[in-house]
């Protein structure tokens, strides 16, 4: 994220997507987290309509490229096999970072012309889970990518 970021909450009923390569997140805690999970970074489902309705518009980018462009998430360390929903029900809130995504450069050059770079300006939460709020998450649902 950008240097504007701030602590906050996400008030239900609402959904939040996140992408990832793996399935387990998030990850099991070590001895070394005191327990804690993971974080796991979720968009809007405002941001995956409009990914969905601007890969629908005779683009030449699909729907997993303008979701990579809105949160700058690079193909080297998240190939998107997964997608995780956050379902936070009325009257339920989670804590959460909050900002806008800033533009990151394209490091993977196997698909991608080199130099070519990812713009970021979405609205992005950063949710660090806990055993209270793990179970908001649903079970991951396989993308088709890859």
């Amino acid at each position: 994220m950008g240097r504007c970021f701030r602590f906050g909450t996400i008030d239900g009923p609402q959904e939040l997507y996140s992408f990832s390569s793996r399935s387990d997140r998030p990850k099991k805690p070590d001895r070394s987290t005191s327990g804690r999970l993971d974080p796991m970074y979720f968009m809007t489902k405002a941001n995956l309509m409009e990914a969905v309705r601007g890969s629908s518009r005779s683009s030449p980018m699909n729907v997993f490229e303008f979701l990579r462009q809105g949160v700058a998430l690079c193909e080297d360390w998240n190939d998107m096999r997964w997608m995780f929903v956050l379902d936070v029900p009325a009257g339920v809130s989670v804590e959460a970072w909050f900002g806008i995504v800033k533009f990151q450069p394209r490091r993977a050059a196997r698909t991608y012309v080199e130099g070519q770079s990812l713009s970021g300006g979405w609205l992005q939460y950063i949710v660090e889970f806990n055993q209270q709020s793990l179970w908001l998450l649903r079970d991951p649902v396989r993308t088709g990518v890859c």
